[in-house]
């Protein structure tokens, strides 16, 4: 029985978010981090065949001994090390993918896409810079694009930073003296929704203010 188009849709979805959070797991650390749980696991490993080989070793001969300066490839200590640092990895894995999810959910909320194509770029842009998809929810893509000048987008943020918190207003702040619309945009893309609708509302008001502009 083949399945419904809703349920091959949402599997196609869900499978092109899991792909953007591992792909920005990945770019946040995840390539070393894995790296150092394959080198700790495969250290856990040597360190059992050593014990079952001395295993092995005293089930033949109860009153075996190691030779005088004989030692094991991995020892105890050195395994049990390992196996505290694979635990450790391991959840900082888990908390890495956390943080991952959070963040694609967060800017899939922010660009709320339309079509799966809609969601693949947002999902894309997620990947290389989620500020950037900040300034997607920001400015509603949907509707016709416009250019405003970097007067009424500094006027508009100005107005907003009493309600950010004091390290996202310093953040704005610095990004205003750079004089750049895209500085101020991604200082405003970690922003509460919230936050960004009003500066959204302070934005396009400016627009209306403008001489000559036709109500």
């Amino acid at each position: 029985m083949a399945a419904s188009p809703h349920i091959v849709q949402q599997l196609a979805r869900h499978k092109l978010i899991q792909e953007a959070v591992l792909k920005l797991y990945a770019a946040r650390g995840g390539k070393l981090l894995d790296l150092n749980i394959r080198q700790a696991e495969e250290t856990v490993q040597a360190a059992l065949k050593c014990r079952e080989a001395d295993h092995r070793r005293l089930i033949a001969d109860p009153d075996a001994r190691r030779e005088k300066g004989e030692r094991p490839i991995v020892t105890v200590s050195e395994g049990r090390l390992h196996a505290r640092d694979l635990a450790r990895f391991m959840e900082q894995k888990q908390l890495a993918l956390i943080e991952a999810k959070n963040l694609i959910e967060e800017a899939i909320n922010r660009a709320r896409p339309s079509t799966e194509e809609d969601l693949q770029l947002v999902l894309e842009a997620a990947v290389q810079d989620v500020a950037a998809v900040g300034r997607m929810g920001i400015l509603e893509p949907k509707a016709p694009v416009e250019n405003f000048p970097y007067e009424d987008v500094a006027r508009a943020a100005l107005q907003v930073m009493p309600r950010l918190p004091d390290k996202l207003a310093r953040q704005l702040d610095t990004a205003l003296l750079t004089g750049r619309m895209d500085d101020v945009y991604d200082a405003l893309g970690s922003a509460g929704e919230e936050v960004q609708q009003e500066f959204a509302y302070h934005l396009k008001a400016a627009r209306h203010q403008r001489p000559g502009h036709a109500a």
